[in-house]
Parts: structure tokens; sequence; C-alpha cells
């Protein structure tokens, strides 16, 4: 045996208490004890009088439309990026890179030519 008897035994007694507790605790939540709640009065205490409503209803509303008004404004300039210049340089790549393997290709051959050319003249100048 790993763990003696009485401890065994203390260790049933704690969970069978602590399951009557529990469920005590369930029934009282059940019950309501008066008919009408007594409710306590507003005093400066309990009304948080260092912060008026105002104040706490103002605030949130504030940081809320703010936060809003930078959401709608990112994404309306994203959408704005993507269809003006974003939009015009991705439609053109294709003619700007096919034009420009196109002129790679003529200034080799340009300069093939001028150097042939080159030679040529000098062959001919020097007999």
């Amino acid at each position: 045996m790993s763990i003696p008897p009485l401890l065994k035994l203390a260790a049933l007694i704690v969970t069978i208490l602590g399951l009557l507790t529990a469920l005590e605790l369930a029934s009282l939540t059940s019950k309501q004890f008066k008919p009408t709640p007594a409710r306590t009065p507003h005093h400066f205490s309990n009304m948080l009088g260092f912060f008026p409503h105002i104040i706490h209803r103002l605030t949130p509303k504030l940081n809320l439309v703010l936060g809003q008004t930078i959401a709608s404004q990112l994404v309306d300039q994203t959408w704005l990026e993507k269809a003006g210049p974003k939009s015009l340089a991705s439609a053109n790549m294709p003619l700007i890179t096919t034009t420009s393997n196109i002129q790679q290709g003529v200034i080799k051959t340009y300069l093939a030519l001028f150097l042939l050319t080159l030679a040529l003249a000098i062959l001919v100048v020097s007999y």
C-alpha cells in the first residue's frame, strides 16, 4: 500500500464535505428569501462620484468612434491604392517586361553590328 488508510479516509471525508457544500450553495442560488430585495440608495460613494456619467459614456464612445473612423479610413485608403497606382503598375508590368526584353535584344544586335562595322572599317583603312 502506498497511502495509509487513515489518509485515504481523510481524503474521502474532505471530498464528501466539498460535495455537500457545493450542493448547499447551489440550492441557495435558486431561493429568494425576501419578496422584494432591498435596493441600496444612490450615494456619492456607490455612484462613482468622482467620475460622472457623462465621462463614463463619453470616453468609450469617443474611443469607439475614433477606432471606427481610423478603420474605415484605412480600408478606403487601401482600396484607393489598389484601384489607383498599384493596379496601374500591375496592369502595365507585362508591357514593360516585353518592351525591356525586346530592347535588350535590339541593343545586342546594334552593338554587334557596330563592332562588325568597326572591324570592317579598320580592315579597309589598313590595306
